[in-house]
C-alpha cells in the first residue's frame, strides 16, 4: 500500500492539497482509519480494506483456534442484527465506522472460517451447469432487488459471494478461462493495490482525448491494461525488495 499512498500523496502535493490530505493518507498506514473512517476517509478510498483485513488476522490470531460453526453462526447473527439496529437508530458515521470494521463484514468472513474448517473439496467442484446458470441469474436478480429495503439490503454481502461463487463454479468448466483468471488470482493483492493509480491515469488519458470519440469499451480496455501492466511492475519490485530484506535480516 506505501507506493500507492507515496503516488496519490505526490498529487496531492502537485495540487497544492497538503494538509490535512497528507495526514488522512498516511493514516491508512496505521491500519486504524476504519475506526474513524468518515473522518479520515479519502479518494481513493479503497485502501480502507487493507485495516479491515488486519483486524481479521487479530481476530484469527487471538480467537482462531475457538472458533467453531457454532460460534461464528451466534456471532454472524448477532453482528447482522447489532448492523439492521444501527441501520435504523444511529447516524451515519456510526454506521460508516460499524460497516468499514470487521463488525460489518463478520459474517463472510465466518463463511469463509466455516469452509476451510469443513476443508471438503468437493463443495466448490462444479455440479450441474443448469443449476449453477440458474443460480447465477437468481442471485444476481436477488442482489438487484434487496438493495431496496435496509432489511435485505444487510444480507446483499452474503448473496453476493454466493453469487460469485457460481461464477467461480462456472470458470472451472472452461479450461482456459479457469487458467486465466488463476493467473490473475496470483497477482491479485497487487491489482487491488494499483487499481486506483491505473483509474487515476484513465481518467487523466480520457481527460486529454476527450475531444475524440472514444467509446467506452476502448476506455475499460486500456484501464485494464494499464492496471494488469501496474500490477506486474509492482509485482516484481515488491518479491525484489522482499528478497533483499530477507537476505538482510539472515
Amino acid at each position: 500500500m506505501l507506493p500507492a499512498v507515496l503516488f496519490f500523496a505526490g498529487i496531492d502535493i502537485l495540487n497544492g492539497n497538503i494538509w490535512p490530505e497528507l495526514g488522512k493518507r498516511f493514516s491508512y498506514l496505521t491500519m486504524l482509519v476504519n475506526f474513524a473512517y468518515p473522518f479520515l476517509s479519502i479518494n481513493p478510498g479503497v485502501y480502507w480494506y487493507f485495516g479491515l483485513t488486519f483486524q481479521f488476522y487479530l481476530l484469527w490470531a487471538f480467537f482462531g483456534k475457538r472458533m467453531n460453526g457454532r460460534s461464528l453462526l451466534i456471532w454472524s447473527v448477532v453482528l447482522l442484527l447489532a448492523l439492521l439496529g444501527i441501520s435504523n437508530f444511529a447516524d451515519s458515521n456510526t454506521m460508516s465506522i460499524f460497516r468499514h470494521c470487521f463488525t460489518g463484514w463478520f459474517p463472510i468472513f465466518a463463511i469463509g472460517v466455516w469452509m476451510g474448517l469443513r476443508n471438503n473439496k468437493e463443495d466448490l467442484k462444479p455440479k450441474s451447469i443448469w443449476v449453477e446458470l440458474l443460480l447465477l441469474v437468481v442471485l444476481l436478480g436477488l442482489i438487484l432487488v434487496m438493495g431496496n429495503l435496509v432489511v435485505t439490503w444487510t444480507f446483499i454481502p452474503i448473496v453476493a459471494l454466493a453469487w460469485f461463487i457460481v461464477i467461480g463454479l462456472l470458470l472451472l468448466r472452461t479450461r482456459y478461462l479457469s487458467e486465466v483468471f488463476r493467473w490473475i488470482g496470483k497477482y491479485s493483492a497487487c491489482i487491488f493495490v494499483c487499481h486506483p493509480i491505473a483509474r487515476f491515469i484513465t481518467h487523466f488519458v480520457e481527460f486529454r482525448i476527450s475531444t475524440s470519440n472514444v467509446s467506452l469499451l476502448v476506455i475499460v480496455c486500456v484501464y485494464l491494461a494499464i492496471t494488469v501492466i501496474i500490477a506486474l511492475v509492482y509485482s516484481v519490485i515488491y518479491h525484489w525488495l522482499n528478497s533483499r530484506l530477507i537476505r538482510e535480516k539472515a
